[in-house]
């Protein structure tokens, strides 16, 4: 199984460069390559359901998925809020394996309010003054902890609140709505005026609006050689020059290391709080 990101980038051609390479090889392999608009049709080669049936099993995934990224939204407030340093990240934990359990809408409801008041109980310093940060780039680096080396959960240590637009829910929706496109190439006009592919508009659009809305700084970050993100960097540069807004850009590979990470997010967050003390004087 293969996504079709049906744009630009690089990434469509994997399903059948993939195809390609186990043929040649003298394999047989049946590939089904997913897109946003074929996923249904796609869906019956994989296992032949009724259409009823294939609706409310999208609708639980989707009321499931919607549910993790509320959490994550919560999470993202609490920690650089806590009392108890890590504790945010053990009621998360928590709440992830209780969504493990679940098995129908009917029990996801039941979970949802229980999951929610974990985090409503944690006690939090509701007037520490805290940094804002929006996060940006190509969807996967973005979303995934394990690939971006828990950059959420050590920024919210240091006492900085992550936002970030992309999820894959949002991601899902812009891919449905024709009209997407359009409207992120009116709000980024005069910076970029046309395709990239990837995430590359978004990250323009996103970086943009947290510069409007007055957060203290920006993190971009995309994998290594993603021509997207690469081709909208000086675009992201003028725009943090332009606001006066601080853009840490962070390339992942199999050779980045969590010491020289960790010493990059260190050396960015006190550049915030040095631009945050110099503004109030």
């Amino acid at each position: 199984i293969m996504f079709d990101s049906q744009g630009q980038c690089r990434f469509r051609y994997y399903g059948m460069l993939q195809r390609k390479i186990l043929k040649d090889y003298g394999h047989k392999v049946s590939f089904v390559v997913l897109s946003a608009r074929n996923f249904l049709s796609q869906l019956d080669k994989l296992n032949k359901i009724s259409p009823w049936r294939k609706m409310r099993l999208i609708r639980y995934i989707w009321k499931k998925i919607k549910l993790i990224e509320g959490l994550e939204e919560m999470a993202r407030y609490c920690r650089p809020r806590e009392l108890n340093s890590g504790q945010t990240d053990i009621i998360f934990k928590e709440c992830l394996a209780d969504i493990d359990q679940v098995a129908n809408n009917w029990q996801l409801e039941e979970c949802k309010s229980k999951l929610r008041a974990k985090f409503q109980h944690l006690p939090l310093d509701e007037n520490k003054e805290v940094l804002k940060v929006g996060m940006i780039g190509e969807i996967f680096t973005v979303i995934d902890s394990f690939t971006n080396q828990q950059i959420e959960a050590a920024l919210g240590k240091m006492g900085v609140e992550i936002h970030r637009d992309l999820t894959l829910t949002t991601f899902i929706k812009h891919s449905l709505n024709p009209f997407h496109e359009r409207n992120a190439q009116k709000t980024a006009k005069g910076y970029l005026d046309y395709i990239v592919g990837g995430h590359g508009l978004e990250s323009v659009v996103e970086m943009l609006n947290y510069a409007k809305n007055g957060y203290d700084g920006v993190v971009h970050i995309w994998p290594f050689g993603c021509m997207p993100e690469i081709t909208v960097r000086p675009i992201l540069d003028k725009i943090k020059q332009k606001h006066d807004i601080a853009l840490l850009g962070i390339s992942i590979d199999e050779q980045s290391a969590s010491a020289g990470l960790q010493t990059r997010l260190e050396a960015f967050v006190d550049l915030l709080k040095s631009k945050k003390a110099h503004k109030q004087i």
